[in-house]
């Protein structure tokens, strides 16, 4: 019975650090820098007084909103959105997205990828 249990146990174990290890491959880093001439053509940074440099996407009508020309897809690394627009391969996988009064829709950089 005891023997049993080990078995279980290394089991579990294995199958939780098979796990993990997918969850820390998933978490990629990139230079901020890169970015800025990436989206240039797509949009406009600006400083902000409470998230500093944002981008704003131009060719996007008014009503636009993220996460919504596109598609999600279950990965190994769980739901990843697929996004239609040619810059999506940044705003929708670093960084976040938030609403401001004066420009609409902003992306707020950041340089660990996620799904």
């Amino acid at each position: 019975m005891k023997k049993k249990l080990i078995m279980i146990g290394l089991a579990l174990a294995m199958l939780f650090s098979i796990e993990y290890a997918r969850q820390v491959q998933a978490h990629t880093t990139v230079s901020f820098n890169l970015f800025f001439d990436a989206l240039a053509p797509y949009g406009n940074w600006v400083s902000t007084p409470d998230y500093g440099y944002v981008w704003s996407p131009t060719d996007v009508g008014p009503d636009w909103e993220p996460y919504t020309n596109g598609y999600w897809v279950w990965t190994d690394y769980g739901w990843t959105w697929v996004s239609y627009e040619p810059w999506g391969w940044a705003p929708f996988h670093y960084g976040r997205w938030v609403y401001t009064d004066y420009y609409g829709w902003v992306w707020i950089p950041g340089t660990v990828w996620a799904p």
